[in-house]
């Protein structure tokens, strides 16, 4: 369950720039 958590922190992370 890995990808999952990585591909998870990557959209809240982009989601933080505002996108």
């Amino acid at each position: 369950m890995d990808g999952l958590l990585g591909e998870r922190t990557v959209w809240t992370k982009r989601r933080r720039q505002g996108q």
